[in-house]
Protein backbone atom coordinates (compact mmCIF):
# COMPACT_ATOMS: atom_id res chain seq x y z
CA UNK A 1 0.00 0.00 0.00
CA UNK A 2 0.77 3.45 -0.29
CA UNK A 3 1.15 4.03 3.70
CA UNK A 4 3.67 1.15 3.66
CA UNK A 5 5.62 2.32 0.66
CA UNK A 6 6.66 5.50 2.70
CA UNK A 7 7.06 4.36 5.58
CA UNK A 8 9.60 2.17 4.14
CA UNK A 9 10.71 5.06 1.83
CA UNK A 10 11.68 7.24 4.98
CA UNK A 11 13.07 4.22 6.88
CA UNK A 12 15.63 4.14 3.95
CA UNK A 13 16.27 7.76 4.39
CA UNK A 14 17.07 7.57 8.23
CA UNK A 15 19.30 4.95 7.40
CA UNK A 16 21.34 6.40 4.89
CA UNK A 17 21.58 9.46 6.92
CA UNK A 18 22.62 7.62 9.90
CA UNK A 19 25.35 6.10 7.43
CA UNK A 20 26.33 8.96 6.31
CA UNK A 21 26.52 11.55 9.41
CA UNK A 22 30.26 10.64 11.40
CA UNK A 23 28.79 12.26 14.66
CA UNK A 24 26.58 8.91 14.64
CA UNK A 25 29.19 6.33 13.58
CA UNK A 26 31.69 7.20 16.61
CA UNK A 27 32.91 3.48 17.66
CA UNK A 28 32.51 4.55 21.34
CA UNK A 29 29.77 6.37 23.81
CA UNK A 30 29.35 9.80 23.88
CA UNK A 31 31.78 11.52 26.76
CA UNK A 32 29.85 14.39 28.99
CA UNK A 33 31.59 17.50 26.74
CA UNK A 34 30.23 15.82 23.63
CA UNK A 35 26.38 15.67 24.94
CA UNK A 36 23.83 19.19 26.24
CA UNK A 37 20.67 18.31 27.37
CA UNK A 38 18.17 21.06 27.37
CA UNK A 39 14.68 22.10 27.63
CA UNK A 40 12.49 23.65 25.47
CA UNK A 41 13.08 26.89 26.60
CA UNK A 42 17.56 26.72 26.30
CA UNK A 43 17.97 25.98 29.73
CA UNK A 44 20.02 22.77 31.10
CA UNK A 45 17.50 19.95 31.46
CA UNK A 46 16.23 19.37 34.62
CA UNK A 47 16.28 15.66 35.29
CA UNK A 48 14.13 16.29 38.41
CA UNK A 49 11.03 18.41 36.49
CA UNK A 50 8.74 17.71 34.10
CA UNK A 51 9.83 19.16 30.64
CA UNK A 52 7.29 19.99 27.89
CA UNK A 53 10.44 19.22 25.61
CA UNK A 54 13.61 17.67 25.29
CA UNK A 55 16.56 18.94 23.42
CA UNK A 56 20.37 17.16 22.77
CA UNK A 57 23.33 18.66 21.00
CA UNK A 58 25.63 16.14 19.77
CA UNK A 59 28.78 18.46 19.92
CA UNK A 60 31.92 17.80 17.85
CA UNK A 61 35.91 19.48 18.23
CA UNK A 62 36.73 17.45 14.92
CA UNK A 63 35.67 19.10 11.72
CA UNK A 64 32.69 17.23 11.69
CA UNK A 65 28.99 19.15 12.10
CA UNK A 66 27.44 18.63 14.86
CA UNK A 67 23.25 17.55 15.80
CA UNK A 68 20.93 18.85 17.28
CA UNK A 69 17.94 16.65 18.35
CA UNK A 70 14.61 18.20 18.99
CA UNK A 71 11.60 16.01 20.75
CA UNK A 72 8.35 17.03 21.35
CA UNK A 73 6.36 14.29 23.06
CA UNK A 74 3.55 16.80 24.10
CA UNK A 75 -0.15 16.85 22.79
CA UNK A 76 0.30 20.56 21.67
CA UNK A 77 2.79 22.17 19.28
CA UNK A 78 6.25 23.37 20.82
CA UNK A 79 8.64 26.16 20.10
CA UNK A 80 12.49 26.01 20.96
CA UNK A 81 14.66 28.18 22.35
CA UNK A 82 18.14 26.67 21.52
CA UNK A 83 21.12 27.39 23.90
CA UNK A 84 23.28 30.51 24.11
CA UNK A 85 26.62 28.06 23.46
CA UNK A 86 24.27 26.75 20.48
CA UNK A 87 22.62 29.81 18.98
CA UNK A 88 25.87 31.58 17.14
CA UNK A 89 26.04 28.08 15.17
CA UNK A 90 24.02 27.92 11.70
CA UNK A 91 21.51 24.96 11.16
CA UNK A 92 19.81 23.17 8.76
CA UNK A 93 17.04 21.08 9.09
CA UNK A 94 17.95 17.38 8.42
CA UNK A 95 15.22 15.45 9.64
CA UNK A 96 11.43 16.34 10.79
CA UNK A 97 8.97 13.48 11.12
CA UNK A 98 6.09 15.57 10.94
CA UNK A 99 6.86 15.99 7.13
CA UNK A 100 6.05 12.69 5.13
CA UNK A 101 9.35 12.12 3.10
CA UNK A 102 11.73 14.81 4.16
CA UNK A 103 14.59 14.59 5.20
CA UNK A 104 15.83 17.75 3.59
CA UNK A 105 13.46 20.63 3.62
CA UNK A 106 13.70 23.38 1.34
CA UNK A 107 13.06 25.95 3.77
CA UNK A 108 16.02 26.01 6.09
CA UNK A 109 15.83 29.61 7.48
CA UNK A 110 14.22 28.98 10.51
CA UNK A 111 14.66 25.74 11.37
CA UNK A 112 12.97 26.54 15.12
CA UNK A 113 9.46 26.75 13.63
CA UNK A 114 7.01 25.22 15.88
CA UNK A 115 7.47 21.33 16.08
CA UNK A 116 3.94 19.54 16.34
CA UNK A 117 3.07 17.44 18.34
CA UNK A 118 4.37 13.95 18.96
CA UNK A 119 7.66 15.22 16.58
CA UNK A 120 11.30 14.62 16.10
CA UNK A 121 13.52 16.85 14.21
CA UNK A 122 17.28 16.82 13.63
CA UNK A 123 19.34 19.72 13.35
CA UNK A 124 22.64 19.53 11.36
CA UNK A 125 25.05 21.89 11.91
CA UNK A 126 25.99 23.60 8.53
CA UNK A 127 29.94 24.16 9.17
CA UNK A 128 30.47 25.99 5.73
CA UNK A 129 28.25 28.70 6.93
Amino acid sequence: TKTHRELVEFTAKLIAFRRANPVLKLPRFYTEKELLWFDADGQLANWHDSMPGLGCAILTDHGTASLCLLFNPSESPLRYQLPDTLQARSWQVAIDTSMTLSPRRSDRSNPLTALVSRSLRVLVEDIEA
